[in-house]
């Protein structure tokens, strides 16, 4: 236990992943990528532009499925892109 900011903390570890509590309440932990397994592909960032040609920030997200693949051998649940799914490029266990 340590003191941070006059609030009393406390940092958990489980396994790969640490979460940091204040007060009783979970404020961070460890976020797993949106990216394909297979592809590479992750989202992107750019700007959405309206009829006034304003222009704000925007995220654009990658159509990813959590699946069970083989690799090495061994399934394993990963991330894979719907077009990798498609193209068979990949194949469920």
């Amino acid at each position: 236990m340590g003191w941070c900011l006059g609030y009393e903390s406390e940092i958990l570890s489980f396994g790969n992943q640490s979460l940091l509590f204040f007060d009783g309440r979970k404020i961070g932990g460890a976020k797993m990528a949106r990216r394909c397994f297979i592809t590479g592909k992750q989202g992107h960032m750019g700007n959405k532009v309206s009829h006034s040609n304003r222009k704000t920030r925007k995220k654009w997200g990658v159509n990813v499925q959590k699946v069970r693949i083989l690799v090495d051998g061994k399934p394993k649940r990963v991330y894979v892109s719907t077009r990798a799914l498609k193209s068979g490029k990949v194949t469920r266990v």
